[in-house]
């Protein structure tokens, strides 16, 4: 399709023309064939032709027809765009527009993409059509021509393939060094790029050269470059404005005054408290002037894809127009210019809508910023836009003429698919708080935890909950995960353990305060305790004895030593300190003491016993080790 031809020497020439994988209706927006470049050349008068794919890696147009007819059709059409030529030594020289840039059109995943950027094949290999520079062949490959730019992750090396000496290259050596022209060999690539992630970021200077290798040899070395590393630019953000880059132009291409030389355009979506859904367009261009000409204006252009199952596509588009002293904001639907195409200068009557109070035209106005409702322009969550126009006209002056636009072909460009309003909101970290219960004892030691008293602070619908909780407990065992905010768990040894917990929230934020409670595990200890006091005779008569015999159990977990037991009567007078023999775990022994009540009063006594009464044993409770009994004391003995 479209082919171009140019004749060289007596019986040499060669033809160009777009070709496809695959029969069927070629005109046809569902056409399913991939296009590319195909290149012919005879050095017999046209008795023979070699054929060969030029753009085997880099289709001309991913799936979808070419029209051949005139007026308006969704289909590229390209004709007269193609043009053919040879250099001053007979290489042929081929233009052409490429409607596949995208990653997706040119990896066969996506469809075409609707644009004509102008490119040119080069030969590099095998005859030209002029036979005073024919060379032996195959030779060694000629230089390439070698470009980089360089990062904190990596040298980024691409180059343009050479002549190849009419034998494939089949590799390339890629070479560097840290001062010029003592480059070694480091790798080797089959294709015409490298990235050197092994270039180490603090070494100011690297140098890079490249050379070609085809079955013949290793050709000459190309150009010299010097990387040094360039910081990269933050990420774009499509919550925050500007937003996403859509549009780009060079500057210094205008046909109007102060302001006109579109540079950018970028797109966002900020969170909409309101829950309004809004559109930021930002039109970025040289530094302009307060007061801009009546009716000049500037504008991005939309181009929609209509509901499924149509293929046809609607426009709107949103524009900072002068009617005045001051600027005016508009959304509107774009009309067709008298060949049927729409780009965004004409104005249906009647369809335009007041933007957003924060648009804006601000010094030193440089940036055009128009916000809109995105049901002003009938887009929802999840519809997309299937690309854009940007350009600067003038109404009156050159009666709708354009100063500049963005792409320079008047293609729509790019795309974007709505966000729902949730994608941006902002996502405040959560607050963990942790409870313990109990937060210190004796080892083995359960102790409940809980999260509950965690909380987001995302509390407008729909609210942000918590999600997870992250427990550690501090003593080496393995960190727990769960969705439920309480848990139990058993210190089996001493010490003091830090327990720490972090939520995340539904949104996948995670907490960043420190929630931590210190728990106190003491090692297993005696505790005495004295579990029985009886008496001999608790009616004796003045003169009797009374013998008091005490039950001292060991309630801890380790043996208690030998210890004293005191039995003292009426809280001031000790009846007698006994020694008490050592005392097993969860075992016990029994002392006794005699009274001899002869001088004792008539009437009611009290006898208090403590165990380990002069604290030789370290116990885990020393508040539990006494017992208080009362005794009744009749009249003299006869």
């Amino acid at each position: 399709m479209f082919p171009e031809a140019v004749a060289g020497d007596n019986l040499r020439a060669a033809c160009g023309f777009l070709g496809t994988d695959r029969a069927g209706d070629y005109e046809g927006a569902s056409f399913e064939g991939i296009w590319y470049l195909f290149m012919a050349a005879t050095y017999d008068g046209g008795n023979t032709w070699n054929v060969v794919n030029a753009t085997p890696n880099d289709p001309v147009q991913g799936a979808g027809g070419i029209w051949q007819g005139g007026g308006s059709n969704q289909n590229r059409n390209l004709l007269d765009f193609n043009e053919v030529t040879m250099d001053n030594k007979g290489r042929v020289l081929f233009g052409y527009s490429d409607g596949c840039v995208s990653a997706g059109c040119i990896s066969g995943t996506a469809v075409t993409d609707y644009v004509a950027f102008m490119r040119v094949a080069r030969q590099s290999g095998g005859k030209g059509l002029l036979s005073a520079f024919d060379t032996a062949e195959p030779a060694a490959p000629k230089a390439p021509c070698l470009f980089g730019i360089r990062d904190a992750t990596a040298s980024h090396l691409s180059w343009n393939a050479p002549d190849n000496g009419g034998s494939n290259i089949t590799k390339y050596d890629i070479l560097r060094g840290t001062s010029p022209g003592a480059e070694a060999v480091i790798a080797q690539s089959a294709s015409n790029k490298f990235d050197d992630t092994s270039a180490d970021p603090t070494v100011a200077h690297y140098y890079y050269v490249v050379r070609a290798i085809n079955g013949s040899g290793t050709g000459p070395q190309s150009n010299e470059v010097d990387l040094t590393v360039v910081p990269q630019p933050p990420p774009e953000n499509v919550c925050a404005p500007p937003g996403l880059t859509k549009l780009t132009d060079s500057l210094g291409d205008t046909l109007g005054g102060p302001g006109s030389d579109l540079a950018s355009f970028q797109l966002s979506q900020p969170y909409a408290a309101d829950g309004v859904i809004k559109l930021a367009f930002t039109i970025n261009t040289d530094e302009g002037q307060a007061v801009q000409p009546i009716n000049s204006h500037w504008y991005v252009s939309m181009k929609i894809p209509d509901p499924a199952p149509a293929t046809t596509f609607h426009y709107r588009a949103v524009h900072m127009i002068w009617n005045g002293a001051t600027p005016t904001f508009e959304s509107y639907t774009p009309g067709a210019s008298s060949g049927g195409t729409i780009d965004g200068r004409f104005v249906t009557a009647g369809s335009q809508k007041p933007a957003e109070p924060e648009s804006n035209y601000a010094a030193p106005f440089d940036k055009v910023v128009i916000v809109v409702k995105a049901s002003d322009l009938g887009l929802n969550p999840g519809n997309t836009i299937a690309g854009f126009v940007s350009g600067v006209a003038q109404g009156v002056v050159l009666g709708a003429a354009l100063y500049d636009q963005m792409p320079d072909s008047l293609a729509y460009t790019g795309n974007y698919t709505v966000n729902s309003n949730q994608t941006c909101r902002p996502n405040t970290a959560p607050t963990a708080v942790l409870t313990a219960t109990p937060t210190s004892g004796t080892a083995p030691l359960a102790v409940n935890f809980s999260g509950s008293s965690s909380y987001d602070p995302d509390t407008a619908p729909p609210a942000d909950t918590i999600a997870n909780y992250h427990f550690d407990f501090g003593d080496g065992s393995a960190a727990v995960d769960q969705s439920t905010p309480t848990i139990s768990h058993t210190y089996s040894a001493a010490g003091n353990y830090a327990a720490t917990l972090s939520v995340t929230d539904s949104r996948g934020e995670p907490s960043t305060n420190a929630a931590q409670v210190l728990i106190s595990v003491a090692a297993p200890q005696p505790d005495l305790i004295v579990s029985t006091v009886t008496d001999s005779n608790n009616q004796a008569r003045q003169g009797d004895k009374v013998t008091f015999t005490a039950t001292i159990t060991n309630t801890g977990q380790q043996s208690a030593g030998p210890s004293k037991t005191e039995f003292l009567l009426d809280g001031s007078k000790v009846l007698g300190l006994i020694d008490t023999p050592a005392v097993g775990a969860g075992q016990s022994v029994r002392v006794s003491v005699n009274w001899l009540t002869a001088s004792a009063k008539k009437g009611q006594h009290t006898i208090k016993t403590t165990a380990d009464r002069t604290g030789l044993v370290t116990e885990s409770n020393e508040g539990n080790n006494t017992k208080i009994i009362t005794v009744s004391i009749q009249g003299n003995k006869t």
